[in-house]
């Protein structure tokens, strides 16, 4: 009694066509993606995936036009040049984990020792100036608000 499942059973052919991925990560390429898996892809080509995303979302979007009324495509216009026109945003601070190590020399700190700094970073004694440390914190500008008071 076998029974022989058909969705378990592939092509010769298509199983021939199959090559293993370029990177040699061990995953099957795509003639699509440069005989690439999709993981070695994205990370090879960055900016092809993201052009393809781009290309991908603007055709959804010009099918959504022919169906969708006039202000709809008033308002989807708008919303693209609104996102244009964002400035880059800054990169995000990096969050210290380990508390009782220098953010600058990594050196261990004792809690006596350690200095936390404006910056919101954790020094050693070394380490603790400003300057010491390229603090990026607007030392100025809060004179000037004190000052002002």
């Amino acid at each position: 009694m076998t029974s022989e499942n058909p969705t378990n059973k592939k092509p010769a052919e298509e199983q021939a066509s199959r090559s293993p991925c370029a990177a040699g990560c061990g995953f099957y390429g795509n003639p699509a993606t440069k005989n690439l898996c999709s993981v070695c892809f994205k990370k090879m080509y960055p900016n092809e995936v993201e052009k393809s995303n781009d290309n991908n979302k603007n055709k959804s979007n010009d099918n959504n036009n022919k169906n969708g009324n006039d202000n709809n495509n008033d308002s989807n216009k708008i919303k693209e040049v609104d996102t244009e026109k964002k400035e880059p945003e800054k990169p995000k601070k990096k969050i210290q984990k380990k508390k009782n190590r220098c953010w600058k020399c990594n050196k261990k700190v004792t809690l006596a020792g350690q200095f936390k700094c404006k910056c919101g970073y954790v020094y050693c004694a070394r380490c603790r100036y400003p300057d010491a440390h390229n603090c990026e914190f607007d030392w100025k500008k809060q004179h000037q608000d004190k000052l002002a008071k």
